[in-house]
């Protein structure tokens, strides 16, 4: 994967999707899912949903915290899948559930506010504090304000 990344901080696309292909063909979580966004916004090769949709896929089934959410999206806005609630709030949940802070930010979001799922001030607070423990980008005090809004 390294050798990928190197095409690609290059802007060598192709090169670095074949290099990213290789990688992910032997397992590379990571890989697979920077492959699935080559195919998703065509760099280094031909645009292909329903390519870029099969190695995120793999990529979540493996563990990829980040390649869980960003399934999760696609699920939730029927973005080459079939649009399914369910399935994307089971993969945020995963993604949260290894502590990456952007799918606890949303998973707070979404139980505060009981979309899709029953209002619940515990968990909403449950998962926000989550999110400031942590790992990924996070905008805390926008967090931490969500943390205040809930315990009032």
């Amino acid at each position: 994967r390294m050798v990928a990344q190197l095409y690609e901080h290059c802007k060598e696309m192709e090169n670095a999707e074949e290099w990213f292909e290789k990688s992910a063909n032997n397992g590379d979580a990571v890989a697979m899912h920077k492959l699935g966004m080559f195919y998703e916004n065509g760099l280094g090769t031909v645009k292909s949903k329903p390519k870029a949709v099969e190695w995120i896929e793999k990529s979540a089934i493996c563990g990829y915290f980040w390649a869980q959410l960003h399934l999760s999206t696609l699920f939730d806005e029927g973005d080459g899948v079939e649009k399914d609630k369910v399935k994307a709030f089971e993969w945020m949940e995963k993604s949260a559930n290894q502590g990456y802070s952007h799918a606890c930010e949303l998973l707070g979001q979404i139980y505060e506010h009981g979309v899709g799922v029953e209002k619940s001030k515990e968990k909403a607070l449950e998962y926000y504090e989550k999110a400031l423990d942590g790992f990924g980008h996070i905008n805390a005090p926008t967090i931490k304000s969500a943390i205040q809004r809930v315990k009032a």
